[in-house]
């Protein structure tokens, strides 16, 4: 074959990111009306990991909101 690609794929930081989102999730449910003061600073980077190329990033940025 020419011109071949390697993809590589960090899995352990997909993973990271993962259970990142997932706590997220967990604290603002946790916290309520409580959580509203950090909405600001957690919002971008939702917006920002709403479009990765992992369906399971983006199924758990979506849920998050």
């Amino acid at each position: 074959m020419e011109n071949k690609t390697r993809v590589s794929l960090n899995t352990s930081a997909l993973g990271n990111k993962i259970a990142a989102f997932k706590h997220i999730l967990k604290i603002s449910e946790a916290m309520g009306e409580g959580f509203q003061p950090y909405i600001a600073a957690v919002l971008p980077v939702l917006k920002a990991n709403m479009g990765h190329f992992s369906r399971a990033i983006r199924k758990a940025v979506l849920k998050t909101f």
